[in-house]
């Protein structure tokens, strides 16, 4: 059965009507968003009632907490829950846009009432803005509904609020829930493909290269031809526009669910629900989003990393100076080139490779391997790209992709780790992943 709770991320921000009612405002349009219909008075005077905010202070917990708890005690017969981040950063929130909507407060954000909260719509990688549900609309006390890295940091420090469901997360990934349209995940499988304001090749170019391996969603089923182009009305990152069929590719080949996967691997909801649709989006871009090499992929990352988020390695680095086979031939470039990622990319030369192989400068700025859609991009290359001999002769070099489709788990293993190490541990995720969703 489809999910019967949705996010409808384009739902438009409900204004506050006094200085104080802003964190109820911008949960009344998270509710809205998700199906839920409460009536503005009620849900105003239940949260005095009860505690949560006051006509004198607003909010009374900035770190969202009680809100949560809130949530869950009046929504909990409904499946919802809530939870909080009493504390998160820009990029934390750029990652972690998905399919459940989420509200922001910042401490010191707002006039001579400080403490100021909206809902969160999504981000814009391209001009590189929080997309927002801002119920204090467009004036310079609260700064409209987008916010800049700039503005992010002069208003905070920020807390968070997640409103979540189980049907929300049922699909691993997340998007725009149209009225009455058919909702689906794409990958972009070109380089240099536009997202157009219309179906057309003439018209307005709203972005001038999605990137292969992005994720748009559709806005609705229409698929609309012209120029001989059948065209597909998508959403990315909160810019709608038109996108030619022919170079979208569905994401879901693995019949994953995000709970499913944080349940075997054990790893955080939230990250998995971020990442997950990333790694399946970057692995079909490249022909190997089939199910046996997605198993292999999150066996893979519930042993490297644990917690389905792209990580530094631990150590300095400084044992990988002035080695000459990564690439390492000048000072500080043994901790500059440690490893990063869900596979530790590790020395200048691999990192200059993999970032040609993806038109990146990664040599230049190797923290943006730590970018969940950069580190599942690196991740994709590498089980298409690293090759080892793992079958006797003529057997030809294999890659992890061939590896898994071959059921050869343990060579999966061996072309990652280099070695054995992790082995138990991989082999218990893969027989697990195999069974979930079968």
């Amino acid at each position: 059965m489809p999910p019967q709770v949705t996010f409808s991320r384009r739902e438009p921000a409900h204004t506050q009507e006094h200085d104080y009612d802003c964190s109820q405002d911008s949960l009344e349009w998270a509710l809205f968003s998700l199906g839920r219909r409460p009536a503005d008075g009620w849900l105003e005077s239940q949260m005095i009632a009860d505690g949560i905010m006051s006509t004198a202070a607003g909010l009374l917990d900035g770190s969202g907490a009680r809100l949560a708890a809130w949530i869950g005690k009046q929504y909990g017969e409904f499946g919802f829950s809530a939870n909080n981040e009493a504390s998160v950063d820009f990029q934390a929130l750029a990652d972690e846009i998905g399919p459940y909507p989420m509200l922001i407060g910042g401490h010191n954000w707002g006039g001579p009432r400080l403490g100021h909260w909206s809902g969160l719509q999504g981000y814009d990688r391209a001009r590189d803005v929080l997309l927002l549900a801002n119920p204090g609309g467009t004036g310079p006390l609260f700064g409209g509904q987008e916010m800049t890295r700039e503005q992010f940091a002069a208003r905070g420090p920020f807390s968070m609020v997640r409103v979540l469901h189980p049907d929300l997360l049922a699909g691993g990934g997340g998007g725009i829930v149209p009225a009455g349209g058919e909702v689906g995940a794409y990958v972009v499988t070109q380089v240099g493909v536009r997202l157009r304001a219309a179906p057309g090749t003439s018209e307005q170019i709203l972005i001038e290269d999605l990137g292969v391996g992005t994720v748009v969603t559709a806005v609705d089923d229409q698929v609309v031809s012209a120029n001989d182009i059948q065209w597909r009305h998508v959403d990315r990152g909160g810019t709608v526009g038109w996108v030619a069929s022919k170079y979208l590719s569905p994401v879901g080949q693995g019949g994953f669910t995000a709970q499913g996967i944080a349940d075997v691997l054990g790893a955080p909801l939230g990250k998995v629900a971020t990442s997950y649709p990333l790694l399946e989006a970057a692995l079909t871009a490249r022909g190997i989003g089939d199910r046996p090499v997605l198993i292999a992929a999150l066996a893979t990352i519930g042993v490297e990393t644990g917690s389905f988020a792209p990580i530094p390695e631990f150590a300095s680095g400084e044992a990988y100076e002035f080695r000459a086979d990564l690439g390492n031939t000048e000072p500080g470039d043994g901790p500059r080139y440690k490893g990063r990622g869900f596979i530790q990319l590790t020395g200048r030369a691999n990192y200059r490779a993999y970032g040609e192989l993806l038109g990146i400068d990664l040599e230049g700025d190797p923290d943006q391997a730590l970018d969940p859609d950069i580190a599942c991009q690196v991740f994709a290359v590498y089980f298409t790209e690293h090759r080892i001999r793992w079958l006797p002769a003529p057997a030809p070099l294999m890659n992890c992709a061939d590896l898994a489709r071959a059921d050869e788990w343990t060579g999966v293993r061996v072309a990652v780790n280099g070695g054995k190490n992790g082995l138990d541990r991989f082999l218990g995720f893969v027989g697990a992943l195999t069974a979930l969703g079968a």
